[in-house]
Formats: structure tokens, C-alpha cells, sequence
């Protein structure tokens, strides 16, 4: 059978990295941590592992749609570039049933895609339920948590970034055997605080193993016509993937980026069709080209650090925060909570991070 692989999880930026962890076969890491710590340190504590990387792998791809697939573009070609072998590290991912994948997955990465359709092996029958709630939505949902925790049945609540803080503020300490986050787990009980906005999420609980799914409906449009016909939850439906044109303030970041961790050559310059943008960073003097036969561009100081102020879901910085009890939660967007009277004023305070 060989030698088990070794598996490392690397932390965000700031937490004590095991000399285990840059020696690890397999890595487990966000987007965030890719950016800020391996291509960030790549020639010092990552040095290692960007000369043996074979493989990139990105789970649950169609979830990184609109400005999130815009980085992630850019997050695998800095990637592959610093891989300085042949052949060049194979990239590989799982999607759910979206339409045209494969365009979707060239304009990522550049390159063309093979997809493999492929059935899950058969799960356990498990339950959907609708609730219908009515305008303390979240207050219903700690409380059916709780419930369910105390028949001893293990619970995850799905929810918007902004409905977390409030969930635990609901639950006080009581949450043994409660989790809460804004991506599915495969759990016993699974309650999403509305019908999601990407239903992939949903179906992917159904076919988990999950015991009962349950879903709180309120009065939006959808969740009122989902109400009347529960059936089309069942139905599998070929999702859009919405993979937008490219950003200038999200390219502009990335290619500082890239020149930073090596000199952009006028070859890779054409490839990513980044003349124009090169010659903007070059006018504002942020990149400076070497005076050489052969083209290369560097940063100057006037670029700053150019891994500040990232941010997956924005294109220009971190966005949006919830501060509460001195914890700081990502907001991907205003939730509808804040005007229905759910979003507790007195405990929170919302903040924006301005960029310079």
C-alpha cells in the first residue's frame, strides 16, 4: 500500500506554522492563505514546496463565481508560474451540474478543461422539511437547534455571514453539539436560515447522508412559490456560473503581486493580454521595467504592498465588516435583516474598510 501522505492544514496569516506543514505532501488552504502566506513567502518558508508542487486542486469550484472567479484567475496563474518545472502542476476540481462548464473553467485558467461527469455513490434516504417562519426567522432557528441538540442529534446552521454573529448571540454557550457558518457540513441536522442562494448547497445536504434537512422560509417571492411547489427543491437544475470580464483593480492587484514574487517577462505579459494594464501600472509608476534587451517589469515603491487589502469578494479591498465582541465577520453583501429588525444595533457596529 506504500506510505500514508502526509496532510497539513495551514492556518491564517499570523498563527505559528509547524515546520511539518512545509514539508506536507497534501495542503489544505483557503484562498486567503494561499495569497497572504505561500505566494506571499514563497522564497523563504514556501521555497520547498513550490519546486515539488504536482497539483492544484479547488473543491466546489462553481462557488467562486463573480469577482471570486476573478481571483481565483489570478490566483492560479501566479501559482502555475512559480511552479518552475515541466510539465507544469495539473490542475483538477470538482463542480457541480452548471451550464458550459468548460468555457467557464477556460476563462478561470486559461487552458481547456476535460469534465468527467461522475455519480456519487448512494446515500441514506434523509429528510426535507420546510418551515415556515415568520419574522423572527433567526430566533426560530437557534431555538429548533437546540431542540434537536438536546434528542442528542448533532446540528449545522447554514446562514449569511451577517446572521452569524446574531445566531450566536441567540445560542449563548449552549452550542455543544451546534456549529454555524456560511458553508454547508455534513452533519445530522442541517438548517438553512432561508432558501440558498446557490441551491447546489442544498442538494449537496440532501445527498450528504444529513438525517433532516430543513429549510426556514419567510416572505420572499421565491420562498413563498417554493412553498407552493416544494417538488422543484428535487428537481436537479443546471445552474448559471457567472464568470464576469476582467477587473481592472483585481487584475492591477495580481500583477503586482506577480511581479513581486518574480519580474513579469514580456512573454507571459502577452500571454495574459496585460499589455494595457502594464503600461498603466508603468504611467502611475508602480511597475518599472528593467533597461534590458529582454523586457521584465518589477514593482517600484509607489505600488505599496500589493497584498494588502485582498479580499475574494470585493474588488478593490476586505469590504464590509460586522464587529461584535471584539470578533470581526467578512460581509459579502447587506442582508435584509438589517432592515427587518433582526440585526441587533446595540451589539454590532458595521465597518468599511476604506482603500487608500
Amino acid at each position: 500500500m506504500g506510505m500514508p501522505l502526509r496532510v497539513a492544514h495551514v492556518g491564517a496569516h499570523g498563527q505559528a506554522l509547524p515546520r511539518a506543514t512545509t514539508l506536507a505532501q497534501i495542503l489544505l488552504v483557503t484562498p486567503d492563505t494561499l495569497h497572504e502566506r505561500l505566494l506571499r513567502h514563497h522564497d523563504r518558508a514556501w521555497q520547498p514546496f513550490w519546486s515539488r508542487l504536482r497539483m492544484l486542486a479547488i473543491a466546489d469550484i462553481e462557488t467562486y463565481y463573480g469577482i471570486a472567479a476573478t481571483h481565483l484567475a489570478g490566483l492560479l496563474m501566479r501559482c502555475i508560474r512559480l511552479a518552475r518545472h515541466e510539465p507544469p502542476p495539473l490542475l483538477a476540481a470538482t463542480l457541480a451540474n452548471v451550464q458550459d462548464a468548460s468555457t467557464a473553467l477556460q476563462r478561470i485558467s486559461g487552458e481547456t478543461w476535460r469534465v468527467l461527469p461522475v455519480d456519487d455513490t448512494p446515500a441514506p434516504a434523509g429528510v426535507l422539511a420546510i418551515w415556515q417562519s415568520d419574522h423572527q426567522r433567526l430566533r426560530e432557528a437557534a431555538l429548533i437547534a437546540q431542540a434537536c441538540m438536546r434528542e442528542s442529534y448533532h446540528v449545522h446552521i447554514t446562514c449569511t455571514p451577517l446572521e452569524v454573529p446574531i445566531l450566536r448571540s441567540l445560542m449563548g454557550g449552549d452550542t455543544n453539539m451546534i456549529s454555524i457558518g456560511t458553508i454547508p457540513m455534513t452533519t445530522q441536522v442541517h438548517l438553512f436560515t432561508s432558501y440558498p442562494a446557490n441551491p447546489v448547497a442544498l442538494r449537496q445536504s440532501l445527498i450528504s447522508g444529513t438525517l433532516l434537512t430543513l429549510v426556514l422560509f419567510g416572505q420572499q417571492p421565491i420562498e413563498r412559490t417554493i412553498a407552493r411547489m416544494p417538488e422543484i427543491i428535487l428537481q436537479e437544475q443546471s445552474l448559471a456560473w457567472v464568470i464576469p470580464s476582467t477587473n481592472a483593480y483585481i487584475a492591477a492587484q495580481h500583477i503586482l503581486c506577480a511581479a513581486t514574487e518574480r519580474p513579469l517577462a514580456a512573454a507571459e505579459v502577452v500571454a495574459w493580454q496585460a499589455g494595457e494594464m502594464i503600461e498603466r501600472l508603468e504611467r502611475h509608476q508602480q511597475l518599472l521595467r528593467f533597461p534590458d534587451n529582454d523586457a521584465a517589469w518589477q514593482p517600484t515603491a509607489a505600488a505599496g504592498d500589493p497584498y494588502a487589502h485582498f479580499g475574494l469578494r470585493s474588488a478593490g479591498g476586505p469590504g464590509l465588516f460586522c464587529v461584535t465582541n471584539g470578533a470581526c465577520f467578512s460581509l459579502l453583501s447587506i442582508h435584509p435583516a438589517l432592515i427587518a429588525g433582526d440585526f441587533p444595533a446595540h451589539r454590532c457596529r458595521l465597518v468599511w474598510a476604506a482603500i487608500a
